[in-house]
């Protein structure tokens, strides 16, 4: 069996080692975005590591055709809605090819979730400093009408364009005491991120709570 595992969570690592385990025989390439620099890379003999796109519906096809994938597992993170988007999309050209979805659930925290032009608003009248948790797909949709002069944000990537933010985090993730101390450390009046669910992404999140800081988070 050959899979293509399109990865983004922490599930998709962990699935792709289980099936290297449980079927040894199998063809296992494991595909990244390419977001992160210091990607986790499973280390099994009978999987191949990727990173980038594909190049579209088209691109995404050829691939699966050229390397005889017979079923696409996918893990993407729950806010890559292109991706998502491209991959549905093929399924509908590949009939006898398996495609089985698993998608990580938000955290349930609808008391802190916003629509995107609140969460303007909220950033631009706080008058402590807000830390934007964000990846990039969501700076184009913020930075522009970000107003508030003490903006932070923390990503894996720096952005590629201009930007109001008044100083750029290059973090991962933290554990629960790093992200305890980093908000306290840096005065975080306001928290945005997005629902995107997992526990190591949590930990940024019930730091905030437990510290009382501001929370917004952007719905799925």
């Amino acid at each position: 069996m050959t899979y293509l595992v399109l990865a983004g969570t922490a599930e998709g690592y962990d699935h792709a080692m289980q099936l290297a385990q449980a079927q040894p025989d199998s063809q296992i390439i494991y595909s990244l975005a390419g977001q992160s620099p210091n990607p986790k890379i499973p280390p099994a003999a009978n999987i191949q590591m990727r990173s980038g796109g594909f190049g579209g519906v088209a691109g995404l096809y050829q691939f699966i055709i050229n390397q005889g994938i017979q079923a696409v597992i996918v893990h993407l993170h729950p806010f890559a809605r292109t991706m998502l988007a491209n991959v549905q999309q093929v399924q509908l050209l590949c009939p006898n090819i398996i495609f089985e979805y698993h998608q990580r659930p938000g955290w349930g925290l609808s008391q802190f979730q916003a629509t995107m032009d609140d969460i303007i608003i909220t950033i631009n009248q706080c008058r402590g400093r807000v830390l934007c948790a964000l990846g990039s797909q969501h700076l184009p949709l913020i930075a522009p009408y970000i107003t508030q002069q003490n903006c932070w944000l923390r990503a894996l990537k720096p952005p590629t364009q201009p930007h109001p933010f008044a100083q750029i985090i290059l973090s991962p993730p933290l554990d629960y005491a790093g992200e305890k101390q980093f908000l306290r450390a840096n005065a975080i009046a306001l928290l945005v991120a997005r629902d995107s669910g997992g526990e190591k992404s949590f930990q940024k999140i019930q730091a905030a709570m437990d510290l009382g800081i501001d929370i917004r988070l952007i719905a799925r």
